[in-house]
């Protein structure tokens, strides 16, 4: 009988290892998320959303912020399929004195289906749907990216608030990673920070990027 590996820091394999701690993010995590950017843009599926779901303020556990990120994204993801279309996607979950645990995300949705998404308010129905709750305020946040529709048209506005989404996603990582991930003055966060979270840490769509 094959012996099972032991999780590490008291992980629970049935629960996903929602219990598995960690405080920041590892240089690994760092480099997945540009590089998950990266295939992104060469990919000529560019992130067009950033949202934040904030989970905790609404009775979530913080040992759940995993388990629900997760339930969103099989909505977005059935939801891009039946358009045609595959959803990319880079997150990071953290935990915060004031909204407890969240998660930042950001997304590709093909242009021809983002006013859908946007009228339809989707991002705040499925976050709803996971927490089984009809009404939330203040549930998720959304900010929009434009992409440039030409390597003429861009004057590089697209790519300096992209870059400070991604600076703000990696604050809690150690500060001697800023400099050596190329990732100085690219935003405002101050990295360093830490967030106590449980589980998977990071979110990255399948073929984007190693986690």
């Amino acid at each position: 009988m094959t012996k099972r590996r032991p999780l590490q820091r008291g992980g629970d394999r049935r629960s996903g290892d929602s219990r598995r701690q960690s405080r920041q993010l590892t240089e690994k995590q760092c480099r997945d998320i540009m590089t998950a950017n990266d295939a992104a843009m060469n990919a000529g599926e560019p992130y067009t959303r950033c949202i934040t779901i904030i989970w905790g303020k609404f009775g979530a556990h913080d040992h759940d912020n995993r388990k629900l990120t997760e339930c969103w994204l099989r909505y977005a993801r059935r939801w891009a399929r039946a358009r045609g279309f595959t959803l990319r996607y880079s997150g990071v979950q953290e935990w915060g004195e004031v909204n407890r645990a969240h998660v930042h995300l950001l997304l590709y949705i093909a242009p021809d289906h983002l006013l859908e998404f946007g009228r339809l308010r989707l991002a705040r129905k499925w976050a709803l749907e996971c927490l089984k709750l009809k009404s939330a305020t203040g549930l998720t946040d959304m900010d929009q990216l434009y992409p440039p529709k030409t390597i003429e048209a861009d004057n590089g506005t697209y790519e300096a608030k992209l870059y400070r989404i991604l600076h703000y996603f990696m604050k809690c990582a150690p500060a001697d990673l800023e400099t050596s991930l190329g990732m100085t003055g690219l935003g405002h966060a101050q990295w360093g920070q830490e967030s106590l979270c449980y589980g998977k840490r990071v979110f990255i769509s399948q073929g984007a990027g190693a986690v």
